[in-house]
């Protein structure tokens, strides 16, 4: 309980607090081209690179990451320590299962114990919770709760029929001086109740609470799914970089403005604001899913800009706009 209400306290601090930070969680041009933001940050002889990723994808989108990724490697020419994104496990352990048709009072209750034991997580579930195996995850190389790798199998391979491609399954550049890891949280080291609450972007969770109910199930997914990880992965990029002199942030774009705002409240300065093309509904090669992306991202008048390649004159930070893509 203490640990959870110090967590919120900061973490309330630093967003609250008006700085300075990066960009919206995508752009979209006059002609309607829709692109991810990545900034890169700068502390001392340290740099970060944070790229907004889209999780499913056109090939052509994963090919520019991973080209821009080695490109910004390259030019630095010393250790880079790449922190991927999504829950893992430290091996093949056990985690807990999620637990389905938790109402508002009982994950309010949960929050409230954070720290809290099996038996007490039992408790406030009402003996639903469980434990499941972690396995491979569809990259081959990564240790996940089954129920996050059904997720990701089932979504690679329908954006592979369609011709797309995924995150879950995207190859790292490799080479000396690089290192793959992970930035976010190893459920199976977390307590029981915190497992569950990471859940819940993968369970069904009751809203029949009325009001209070789903603003309490929104208001916590979104400080664990969101608010929480970004704190722990700026904690990870601190930690990389005592032995790195650069990192590489390929997170969701969702995350982009939560972490541009922990990072420059460590003292980061954004050094460079850019650009990598989603693509344009226009295109000739898309799936009809990619399209249809497009074409909603590209509807959301708050996120047109003249252009969205250049560096912007000033750094003021506009508020994230709310992803309703909820793999986001």
């Amino acid at each position: 309980m203490a640990l959870r209400r110090n967590l919120l306290l900061t973490l309330l601090t630093i967003l609250s607090t008006q700085s300075n930070a990066a960009t919206d969680w995508a752009c979209v041009d006059s002609s309607g081209t829709v692109f991810m933001p990545m900034v890169e940050f700068s502390k001392d002889d340290k740099r970060v690179l944070l790229v907004g990723m889209e999780h499913y994808a056109s090939k052509k989108f994963f090919t520019s990451v991973d080209h821009e990724m080695k490109t910004w490697i390259a030019e630095g020419k010393t250790e880079t320590t790449i922190l991927t994104e999504l829950f893992t496990c430290s091996g093949p352990s056990t985690g807990i299962k999620p637990a389905a048709g938790l109402t508002g009072p009982q994950l309010l209750a949960l929050s409230q114990s954070f720290n809290g034991g099996l038996p007490e997580a039992k408790k406030l579930t009402r003996n639903q919770t469980a434990f499941i195996p972690c396995v491979l995850d569809v990259d081959g190389k990564t240790y996940r709760p089954e129920y996050i790798v059904r997720r990701n199998r089932e979504a690679c391979e329908a954006t592979s029929r369609s011709g797309d491609a995924c995150h879950w399954a995207m190859d790292y550049p490799k080479g000396a001086g690089i290192e793959i890891q992970s930035g976010d949280l190893q459920l199976d080291r977390l307590a029981p109740a915190a497992q569950v609450l990471a859940s819940l972007g993968y369970s069904n969770v009751s809203m029949k609470d009325g009001e209070t109910g789903e603003n309490t199930r929104g208001g916590i997914h979104n400080w664990f799914s969101m608010d929480y990880r970004n704190f722990i992965l700026v904690n990870e990029t601190k930690r990389a970089l005592q032995k790195s002199h650069r990192a590489i942030l390929p997170w969701g774009s969702g995350h982009v403005t939560g972490v541009a705002k922990l990072l420059i409240a460590e003292g980061f300065n954004q050094s460079e604001s850019n650009a990598i093309r989603l693509g344009n509904s226009k295109d000739a090669d898309l799936s009809k899913e990619m399209r249809q992306r497009l074409e909603t991202i590209a509807l959301n008048k708050e996120l047109i800009k003249t252009s969205c390649q250049e560096k912007p004159e000033s750094a003021e930070l506009t508020p994230m706009k709310q992803v309703t893509d909820a793999t986001r």
